[in-house]
């Protein structure tokens, strides 16, 4: 492969994982990444199936598969819809974030619009599965929603800014 194919390769895949927008900014910037931090106001959620165990349970694992890849496609579908981050899988649940790297006017409110987003195509998404026959029933719990101010820093490695102080262990142990 050329250099500008190898490039363009690992563009395309750098961008399955970490925003478009962001990867753009990071290539096109000329500016050093900000190592020592900031306080900016960030929206977190921390999502999860409900009754996962149960909803498992006779599940084959190509079965377990296709469900968890269209529930997490879901999920981070409406995540960059509204401007969120989707930082991390933890099993069966996600950790998203808005008003980073990228700050956003009202990042509690898209969070909320994405939950809710979230919510309705899981809906439209179970009657598909009842339609095919499927007994299971994929519901979203936000588990938990925190807004406030939160210090950011970047990570020489990733580039993007990631250090979660207060609002994130709330967010993983508040029921909304």
């Amino acid at each position: 492969l050329s250099s500008l194919a190898t490039v363009q390769t690992a563009l395309a895949d750098f961008t399955t994982y970490v925003p478009t927008a962001l990867v753009r900014k990071l290539v096109l910037s000329s500016d050093s990444l900000n190592l020592r931090g900031e306080i900016r106001p960030l929206a977190i959620m921390f999502t999860d199936i409900r009754n996962f165990t149960g909803l498992s349970e006779g599940l084959d694992p190509q079965q377990m598969l296709l469900l968890l890849n269209q529930y997490f496609g879901v999920i981070h579908q409406e995540a960059t819809a509204t401007g969120g981050v989707l930082d991390k899988y933890i099993g069966n649940s996600a950790l998203l974030f808005w008003g980073a790297p990228e700050a956003l006017d009202h990042p509690a409110q898209a969070c909320v619009e994405s939950a809710l987003q979230c919510r309705d195509h899981l809906d439209a998404l179970n009657l598909q599965w009842q339609r095919e026959g499927r007994d299971r029933h994929c519901d979203i719990q936000a588990r938990g929603i925190r807004r406030g101010p939160v210090s950011l820093r970047a990570r020489a490695r990733r580039g993007w800014p990631r250090s979660w102080i207060p609002p994130i262990a709330g967010a993983a142990h508040h029921e909304s």
